[in-house]
């Protein structure tokens, strides 16, 4: 539900996109896209390793003034209390690849032959939470609630270069 809340006092407006449910996924999008060597192929049955880092991350309360209609009354001004989450994830991530002829392949290790291909990127995060006319309650971040799901690894070929687009999204369980 989208809702436009007008603080008069400062002449602001904000457009809040929430939902009244508080089983709401929250997601943010990510994607990466890695090249792919001539003569390699990623492994068919490839899963991104990922690790990402919250530290650029924080919880931000804000309090907007809303004024509402309430039957019989008129008109009240109402605190709105908006929760966000804002910042950046930094993260890496690696895929599996495999030559497609190994006949003309040397590995240093014989024993290990995993190569990796890697890529890293930042992704900005300006979400909200959760808004209420009561008290929002702490939210401390951690890799149980800030966690990475719908991942997905596309072939992406053109005539001249092969590469692989990872997406997925970092999404956010707030917990209240």
């Amino acid at each position: 539900m989208n809702k436009k809340i007008r603080n008069e006092d400062e002449n602001l407006s904000i457009e809040l996109s929430y939902n009244r449910s508080k089983n709401t996924k929250h997601k943010v999008p990510f994607c990466c896209t890695i090249s792919v060597p001539k003569g390699w192929e990623v492994l068919s049955d490839c899963q991104p390793k990922i690790v990402y880092q919250l530290d650029c991350l924080s919880i931000i309360k804000e309090t907007y003034r809303k004024t509402v209609e309430v039957k019989d009354c008129g008109q009240t001004e109402i605190n709105v209390n908006v929760l966000k989450i804002k910042g950046c994830i930094s993260f890496l991530m690696n895929i599996e690849v495999k030559p497609k002829d190994e006949q003309c392949v040397c590995f240093t290790d014989s024993h290990n032959q995993d190569i990796v291909l890697c890529c890293k990127d930042t992704v900005c995060i300006d979400h909200i939470l959760q808004c209420s006319v009561g008290h929002l309650p702490p939210l401390h971040l951690n890799c149980h609630n800030v966690t990475i799901c719908d991942v997905k690894v596309v072939p992406v070929c053109d005539e001249a270069c092969q590469f692989v687009k990872v997406t997925g999204n970092f999404q956010f369980h707030p917990h209240f």
